[in-house]
């Protein structure tokens, strides 16, 4: 079977782009379009080892894992250590399944359509093989990413936030309609009552204080917008914050920013997506 580089570039960048979108769509993390596509062709580079000669397994198995690091350091940023790992392990797994299946069909096709060396799988693909194989993944994780939404959205959930020596908790809602996000890094923002935000961090800084140079260290401001009203609100990333399902029990940790809420509430607001 002859192998051309231009396919196996271009089948690789679609394939990495794909399972970085996986990522993306199974963690719940924003990413730039343009980050993943960079991430997707330094990517695709490393299948150019399919020309090499027979390597080492420890060779294979070391470049296969610094390959996923640096695409998931593209694609994302690294963030934190915890979030980066996360990132990282979904990546190895969702890479491990599509390898699996990619060397069934090539077992089943007898080499014919698909191949593999040095641990990279080329495939000669058609168009349509390719589009309908499009349609099949994005299906599946737009499924995947309804479910995980919408399944707990109506339990009962309580937000706890660890910061400047104290701990506190207090009601949360899920609620799909909450998109704010800090457009810098991505992260979402948890729109939180304002008595237990200035609990934590004492007074909370408008506008007027940032203009003046006046907020404290932490703070930023970010555009925000409801149906009622819209404008500047300023935003802080805590120490540690944790969700915990008081009908299962179970305790998410999320990294994430947190407003206090533009008009009187008593019950913190997050997206459900970040459950994950």
């Amino acid at each position: 079977m002859y192998i051309y580089a231009d396919i196996l570039i271009i089948t690789n960048i679609y394939i990495d782009y794909l399972l970085i979108y996986a990522v993306k769509a199974l963690t719940h993390t924003p990413m730039k379009s343009i980050r993943g596509i960079a991430a997707a062709c330094i990517g695709s580079l490393f299948s150019l080892m399919i020309f090499l000669p027979s390597l080492p397994d420890g060779i294979l198995t070391l470049s296969k894992f610094f390959s996923a690091a640096l695409i998931i350091l593209i694609a994302f940023g690294y963030g934190n250590i915890h979030s980066y790992i996360k990132r990282y392990f979904i990546f190895c797994l969702v890479s491990f399944i599509f390898s699996g299946l990619a060397t069934a069909a090539a077992y089943m096709s007898g080499g014919k359509t698909i191949t593999g060396h040095n641990g990279v799988i080329y495939a000669d693909f058609s168009a349509t093989a390719l589009v309908l194989t499009s349609i099949a993944a994005y299906a599946t994780i737009a499924v995947y990413r309804r479910i995980a939404a919408g399944g707990d959205s109506a339990a009962s959930y309580t937000v706890i936030i660890s910061d400047k020596g104290k701990t506190i908790g207090f009601h949360a809602l899920a609620d799909s309609g909450n998109i704010l996000h800090d457009s810098f890094t991505g992260r979402s923002v948890i729109i939180c009552p304002a008595e237990y935000v200035s609990e934590l961090y004492g007074n909370i800084p408008d506008e007027k204080a940032f203009i003046d140079g006046n907020a404290a260290a932490g703070w930023r401001m970010i555009p925000f917008s409801t149906i009622s009203s819209n404008g500047m609100i300023a935003i802080i990333r805590p120490k540690e914050l944790c969700i915990k399902n008081n009908d299962t029990g179970r305790v998410f940790r999320a990294d994430v920013y947190i407003a206090a809420a533009p008009s009187e509430t008593q019950a913190a607001v997050f997206n459900p997506k970040i459950l994950i």
